[in-house]
């Protein structure tokens, strides 16, 4: 495209505007900035409601040190097109370049309902029976403290995972409202702060103020994994406290991947104010290390059993790979297959064509074995997931990489089977295809020990106590 091409052909602008932006990326991509630059102009001297020209005009110049000049411009895209969360992250950006941490937290507040919006559709998902709303109260009768013979935990978590419907269920939902329901029911209440957030914008402390006030918690439960961080969607610290002196509920918070800088990062602005740090990837020695002098206890992730079983149906799967395939996750898998093994790989909940938890609940059923590999998405540092229980669970031969974090719940060769490089997986997952009964003897071993050892009434028990 030559400088004086038109950014528009009549009964073709769509096309031809499109065509300018790839050139700008293209020029941008290539160094060449001004270029880039001068091409959006034009474009929006033809058309200035093109949303995405002004969204990157607005990028570029703020790369470029002239973050004032980008704010006007990324405005009105947001402006144009309010439901598209990465108009205002570029907005939240340009703010803080500016010192205005103000306005960059409100422009964040709105890419996550943004995001909220876009995984919901047109259509609001129906409420959770245990779920807190202003509309409804309190779900459930609760007697009031002193006649109570089971602590009342409110729960304050996301309801879905990634803030989105069609990924399923929160890992908070999953692993810890459903399993405390399920063996102490009437006890519990969620206050789901993405649903709250939809129906009644941010920020929420005033509705978690209701909720405390309404419920007259025992125990106040964060769970906050937004990317791992504390977000606009959770309480302020300053807001606990505040409600924590006036109620005396303790405050306790979970994290699912502690063994990762960025999984420990929603606590570090309660040093002082929180009960009880529950890890569910690490066990005691493991979770207390990583952060010394702090209230934790190292637990594992409660899998509800009624969601992960063994049905006795056939097993058409003889190895598979059931959860998402990171780069280092899809080169070892690759390296165990160039060594001859042969595996179905099906997606979990993250990635571009996520399983729903029925679907991933199956996939494990259908599996005689099942491979895990337990190493931390940024760190490298082995720890326990959910994965490892839901697998036990399903009566599937967990195939573990061998971990000093697995075995401190599990026992190697009677739980499970564990490997060291991709050479030793191929060879002991032929090993066990062709010997059926040992490996269904060990499968289920693994399955009853979860059952009896690592329940979510056991679970709870070691919380409760730790509180107590």
């Amino acid at each position: 495209m030559t400088d004086q091409a038109s950014p528009q052909t009549p009964g073709q602008p769509g096309l031809v505007e499109q065509d300018v932006i790839d050139a700008a990326i293209a020029c941008h991509h290539a160094g060449r900035a001004l270029r880039a630059v001068t091409l959006l102009r034009r474009l929006l001297g033809v058309n200035p409601a093109n949303h995405n020209a002004l969204r990157l005009l607005g990028v570029f110049l703020r790369q470029a040190g002239q973050a004032p000049a980008s704010i006007p411009l990324l405005e009105r895209a947001t402006a144009l097109h309010p439901f598209v969360p990465v108009f205002h992250q570029d907005l939240q950006k340009s703010y803080e370049a500016v010192g205005r941490p103000d306005l960059a937290s409100a422009s964040y507040c709105r890419a996550l309902l943004a995001e909220i919006r876009a995984g919901l559709g047109p259509d609001d998902a129906p409420p959770h029976p245990l779920g807190w709303s202003p509309e409804r109260g309190c779900p459930i009768p609760l007697p009031p403290r002193g006649r109570r013979t089971e602590p009342v935990i409110l729960f304050v978590s996301e309801r879905w995972f990634l803030l989105d419907p069609r990924r399923g269920e929160s890992n908070c939902m999953i692993f810890t409202i459903d399993g405390r329901e399920a063996c102490t029911p009437g006890a519990s209440v969620g206050v789901f702060v993405d649903d709250l957030a939809r129906g009644h914008g941010l920020p929420i402390d005033r509705l978690i103020e209701r909720a405390v006030a309404e419920v007259d918690p025992d125990v106040v439960m964060l769970s906050p994994q937004v990317n791992g961080l504390l977000t606009a969607l959770d309480p302020s610290a300053a807001t606990l406290a505040r409600l924590k002196r006036a109620h005396g509920f303790a405050l306790a918070v979970t994290l699912y991947d502690m063994a990762d800088d960025w999984g420990l990062a929603p606590v570090w602005p309660l040093e002082g104010l929180v009960d009880l740090v529950v890890s569910l990837d690490l066990p005691q020695p493991l979770a207390q290390a990583r952060l010394p002098g702090w209230p934790v206890l190292g637990a594992w992730s409660p899998v509800d059993p009624t969601r992960f079983f063994d049905d006795g149906g056939p097993r058409d799967w003889v190895v598979s790979f059931v959860g998402q395939v990171r780069a280092a996750r899809a080169a070892f898998l690759a390296e165990a297959q160039a060594a001859g093994l042969s595996l179905h790989i099906a997606g979990g909940q993250r990635g571009d064509a996520p399983l729903s938890l029925e679907d991933y609940a199956h996939a494990l059923r259908r599996s005689q074995m099942t491979i895990n590999l337990p190493l931390s998405q940024t760190g490298g540092v082995p720890h326990v997931k959910g994965r490892v229980f839901e697998a036990l669970l399903s009566g599937t031969l967990l195939l573990e990489q061998d971990n000093p974090a697995t075995a401190h719940w599990l026992r190697p060769m009677e739980h499970y089977v564990p490997f060291t490089d991709a050479a030793d997986l191929a060879a002991k997952a032929h090993y066990y295809r062709d010997h059926p009964e040992e490996a269904r003897a060990i499968a289920q071993r693994g399955r009853d020990h979860v059952r009896a050892a690592l329940s979510p009434a056991a679970f709870w028990r070691a919380v409760l106590a730790r509180l107590a």
